[in-house]
């Protein structure tokens, strides 16, 4: 799924859509700590040692029945209505579905779709390949984030304060000093590392790879996944930007002949087809 930094970036995409409405802009942009940090919360397990399933409510392959931005708050209802949260909290968890929608649609478009179908395939080598593809996004996000200093001093003022009811607050902080600590010094993200950790290779192989990814996109060789890329942001854009007007109950700007796709949002790629 895409790193926090690419999350980051993903977030400030969706804060310069004009398909936002003004009033729901004004209300992101007014607590847009909160919702950076909403924007990579779910891979606090990385911090609590938990399942991935407990802060990100979908299985992979996803059954997209129901979404995970769903599954949460039918889970969690006391977070379901932004009107009667605090500003910043709402702010936050509109972050968190948002990431919920980015990380199901690279689920779908990019991982199951050419890195786990494969049943003859080292899953090891698939693995460093899907990392390597990711670690080569989270180089490009990084750089776009240190291009922009209004993400990290955001990210390093808003102080969450027991947000999510299934995560100890305590870890959500340890969370944001983690990934403010990495934007404030450049080339100090540790994404290679923790990726390489969870593959059971040296950091130095997982690096040689995503150099020869690099060097292909460089020639335009690169292998089909990287070309997927694009593509998924497109998507995910737009139906996050769909998420949050659901959750806040207001309509996409410039997209009413678009809102059928408010309701396709329930169904997974392959059961719309």
């Amino acid at each position: 799924m895409p790193t926090p930094f690419q999350h980051l970036v993903y977030a400030r995409m969706t804060l310069e859509d004009s398909r936002l409405p003004n009033e729901l802009h004004e209300q992101l942009q007014r607590n847009a700590g909160a919702f950076l940090l909403g924007n990579t919360a779910a891979d606090v397990q990385t911090v609590t040692g938990d399942r991935r399933v407990t802060t990100h409510f979908f299985t992979i392959p996803p059954s997209g029945n129901p979404r995970a931005e769903v599954a949460l708050l039918r889970a969690y209802p006391g977070l379901s209505d932004p009107r009667i949260l605090a500003p910043e909290h709402a702010a936050f968890i509109s972050g968190y579905l948002a990431h919920l929608v980015w990380d199901q649609r690279w689920a779908w478009d990019v991982y199951c779709r050419y890195y786990c179908n494969d049943p003859d395939d080292d899953w090891r080598i698939a693995a460093v390949e899907h990392n390597a593809l990711r670690v080569l996004l989270d180089h490009h996000a990084e750089a776009m984030l240190h291009a922009t200093p209004w993400i990290l001093n955001a990210l390093y003022d808003t102080q969450p304060d027991h947000w999510l009811p299934f995560i100890d607050g305590s870890a959500l902080r340890t969370w944001q000093s983690w990934i403010v600590e990495q934007l404030a010094h450049p080339g100090s993200s540790q994404t290679a590392e923790v990726f390489a950790a969870r593959n059971g290779v040296p950091v130095t192989h997982l690096e040689s790879v995503t150099q020869r990814l690099r060097a292909q996109a460089e020639s335009h060789t690169a292998p089909a996944p990287f070309y997927a890329v694009a593509p998924y942001e497109t998507h995910a854009l737009q139906e996050s930007i769909a998420v949050l007007c659901r959750f806040w109950h207001c309509n996409p700007a410039h997209c009413k002949q678009d809102l059928p796709w408010l309701e396709e949002l329930t169904l997974s790629p392959a059961q719309r087809h």
